[in-house]
């Protein structure tokens, strides 16, 4: 029996502190948690938020064909779940790349009848708070039961230069439009 021994690579040698970067890196990617990967029961018990939606469901037996599994989709990453037929069920994104599923697509005979989006995290607004004044009573404006000219604000703290709430923000809104044409 003949014996052949490949000559081991030389490995490069880096210096201390580059070793130590690695070594530090390592443990860190070592030690952070890594999330578990859903199930096909998980993603088809999800449902559209919006009530009345008509999608593909599957019975306990068809489920047991389906797969998922993180597919590329336009550029995106995306959990994607498959019928036993291969046709696609449900598609969950990230599309702003922090690793967190923001897009929920659900599908019908093979086309997305349905998306929900997470706006707070796709566009980074969740820290955004949009308070009303306590004088603004655009609300009663909105419902009709309170004329413009009846909110004890109007035309006093409440102007198109000083708006206190939508409907003196917009040129379009029933309290501006009062304001410049005392309709």
């Amino acid at each position: 029996m003949i014996s052949m021994q490949l000559p081991s690579p030389s490995l490069p040698q880096f210096p201390t502190i580059v070793r130590a970067l690695l070594a530090a890196t390592a443990v860190l990617v070592a030690a952070c948690p890594v999330a578990a990967q859903p199930t096909v029961e998980y993603a088809l018990g999800l449902a559209p938020f919006q009530k009345n939606v008509d999608y593909d469901k599957l019975t306990a037996d068809q489920a047991k064909g389906a797969t998922l599994k993180m597919e590329k989709e336009g550029g995106l990453n995306a959990w994607v779940v498959r019928g036993p037929r291969g046709e696609v069920l449900r598609s969950f994104a990230d599309t702003n790349g922090d690793r967190v599923v923001d897009r929920w697509s659900y599908y019908k005979d093979g086309l997305e009848v349905y998306r929900d989006i997470d706006a707070e995290v796709r566009f980074a607004v969740g820290d955004i708070v949009a308070a009303e004044s306590p004088l603004c009573r655009s609300g009663e404006v909105l419902k009709g039961t309170l004329k413009p000219n009846q909110c004890p604000a109007f035309g006093k703290e409440c102007t198109p230069r000083t708006p206190l709430g939508a409907t003196m923000v917009s040129s379009e809104g029933a309290c501006a439009a009062h304001y410049h044409f005392g309709r």
